[in-house]
């Protein structure tokens, strides 16, 4: 008898996961992230999103807007399970999609960044 239990996953999650990556990248977009897929899609979906322009909308906000896109009904106050602090200033969160299944999202933090001019020195 096939292992469906939560820790594992079910065999139609990856299909279920390539159909919210649609959904979620253009989510990402409209708050100024890239998103980019991160993992095999078997047991969880592992997403990285990336800042993409000068002024990206909160975390908060596009986590909850993408929450809201899965339409797992939430028992809590924020948009996710759980947080945690990553390496290179990443923050990950945890969303569960129901049916035993999970979206693990990277987040990278919006850091000031020296100008480097681009091209031949001016004079």
């Amino acid at each position: 008898m096939a292992d469906n239990s939560p820790h594992h996953g079910h065999k139609w999650m990856p299909v279920l996961y390539a159909n919210y990556y649609g959904i979620l990248k253009d989510i990402a977009h409209k708050h100024g992230y890239a998103l980019a897929v991160h993992g095999s899609f078997t047991r969880d979906m592992d997403l990285i999103a990336v800042p993409w322009t000068e002024h990206p909308g909160s975390h908060e906000d596009l986590l909850s807007e993408m929450f809201d896109a899965i339409g797992y009904d939430r028992h809590w106050e924020t948009p996710y399970s759980s947080k945690g602090l990553r390496p290179h200033g990443r923050i990950a969160y945890t969303l569960p999609t129901g049916a035993g299944g999970y979206v693990d999202i990277s987040i990278m933090s919006v850091f000031p960044q020296p100008y480097f001019p681009v091209g031949p020195k001016p004079g």
